[in-house]
This record gives C-alpha cells, structure tokens and sequence, in this order.
C-alpha cells in the first residue's frame, strides 16, 4: 500500500529524459514496491488477494471513475466498446491490480503485460477467483516479445509515461497492432492549472518547492511512479504521429483541482464543490491531468 511516507523512494526527480536502463530499473522497483490500488490515502479493510480486497480496490476506482466519465452500463463503456471485442485478441499494457483486465477479460481474447512479479501476482489471484481467463506475462512494453500484428485492440491507462522511453512503447504499440487495429492510451496532462498552479501550491503546503525550486522536479515528487512524463496536448499529438487519432480527450478526477493533500479534508472539500463544476473546468477547458486517445493503425 502507497502512502505519504514512502511516496518518494526509488524516483528519479532530477532528470527531464529518463531514456536509460537506469531509470527504466528505478520504475520498475517503484511499482514492485508500491502496487497500483488507486487510493493513497485510507488503508484497504479487506484481506489482500481476497475476493472482497479486489472488489474493493475496483469500487474505490470505479467509483471516482465514474465522476469524469460518462459511462452507461458497464464501467468505462464510454471508451471501450466491449461489444466490438468479442472474440478479438485484446492487449494491455500495465495491468497493475487487475481493475481493468477484469473488463477485458470478460469480453475478448485477453492478454496483459507488466513490469513487476507484484502485478503478475495480484492479477493470477484475481483471475482465479473470478474465474477469468487469459495470459498473463512479465514482460517490458519497451519490448514486447510478440509477433507483428497480434492484436485488434490495445487498453493501456496511466502507464506508459511512467517508462523510460515511452516513444519506444509507441513504436511497439504500432508493430504488435493489427492493421486497421485500435489503441486506447491515458498518460498524464501537462495543463496550466493542475501542473503550475495546482501542484506549486501544494508544494507550498509540504515544503517541497523549498527543497526542489522547480516545478519539473515538484510535479516528478507529487507523481506516482519512479519517474513519469506530463505531455501537452499538441507534444502528445505529435509523438502519435504514426497513428490516425480517432479521438482525444482531456480528464481530471474531481478532487485533484483542490490544492491539498490526500486525505479526509480533501474528499470533504470536494463533496461541497458541485461535480458538473469541476467537469467542465478538467473537461471542457482543457486543464485536467489527463490526456485519453483512442488511434488506430492505418492499413
């Protein structure tokens, strides 16, 4: 479980480039020893690798999930049409605790890949007790050992900035895609509000503006991960140059615009700020964390 005090072992704060083993090294001890749960601020009540610990951890995402996304029926429905997968071999990259390859798994041919024995560990428990099926693989997106064009469709949330050359994983995305195959990317969102001001002052609250004296490094201290990358949309765009971008969007989770700590003043804080408010503010006027495209492989 990540928390406050460990948040900044194993990260690499100083460098902008991260393109050497070192650092792709560093970001695989951060995530062997800091597993993604998706909540750092209270401590899961339920037994690890139980079935009621994995439904926790997916109701805890699901659930602030649900407040940028407009999902119907099924969670994230919005951007992953699972009808379209049936029967088609799908590809994720960075399974972390399982969250989203349990979707997946569901509705496809599922293969999911990840850097670190935790992720293998915690997602081989949860296919067994959901009775999901699919291969599960250690294995660096940076280089993959699949054949070209393997898959229909790629999944990958959140992951992909945190390697060490992500420009590499794109290159890998496009040799493992099928021709007219799709790719469904989230990586982090250099806006002006959450990168700038959001995170300045909460440096100004923990003191690390005082340590560091540079946004850069601040943002690399508040992130998750042993390094990761905050793109703008227009430097996102062009490092797709490869692909047809299908569709580009912009999120942020509701409470990340309230310049605190995680923790209990932050969640209630939120709860009096209307959601349609900070939809609008992440969504509409660009200044959310979060950069999602859907692209696809031209023939």
């Amino acid at each position: 479980m990540l928390n406050n005090k460990n948040i900044l072992k194993n990260k690499i704060i100083d460098s902008k480039n991260f393109t050497n083993l070192e650092s792709q090294e560093t970001n695989k001890t951060w995530w062997q020893n800091n597993p993604m749960i998706y909540d750092f601020s209270y401590d899961l009540k339920n037994k690890k690798n139980s079935k009621d610990f994995f439904e926790e951890i997916d109701e805890r995402f699901f659930k602030a999930s649900s407040k940028f996304l407009n999902d119907k029926k099924i969670p994230f429905d919005s951007l992953i049409n699972y009808e379209e997968l049936k029967n088609k071999k799908v590809l994720e990259i960075g399974m972390g605790a399982g969250t989203h390859a349990s979707l997946l798994a569901k509705s496809s041919f599922y293969t999911g890949i990840d850097i670190t024995e935790n992720s293998i560990a915690f997602c081989d428990k949860r296919f067994k007790i959901f009775d999901l099926k699919g291969n599960l693989l250690l294995m660096d997106a940076e280089k993959m050992k699949f054949e070209n064009h393997s898959f229909e469709f790629i999944w990958t949330w959140g992951v992909i900035h945190h390697s060490s050359n992500t420009n590499k994983i794109l290159d890998e995305i496009h040799r493992v895609l099928k021709p007219n195959g799709k790719a469904g990317i989230m990586v982090y969102h250099r806006s002006f509000l959450y990168y700038y001001v959001i995170n300045f002052i909460k440096s100004l609250f923990n003191g690390n503006f005082f340590k560091y004296f540079s946004i850069h490094k601040v943002n690399q201290a508040h992130s998750d991960g042993g390094i990761a990358r905050f793109y703008s949309r227009n430097e996102w765009h062009k490092n797709l140059h490869k692909f047809k971008i299908v569709d580009s969007k912009i999120f942020g989770q509701h409470t990340d615009l309230i310049p605190l700590p995680r923790g209990r003043l932050k969640n209630f804080l939120g709860l009096l700020i209307p959601y349609f408010i900070m939809k609008f503010i992440n969504t509409n006027l660009k200044q959310g964390y979060m950069i999602y495209t859907l692209i696809e492989k031209e023939e």
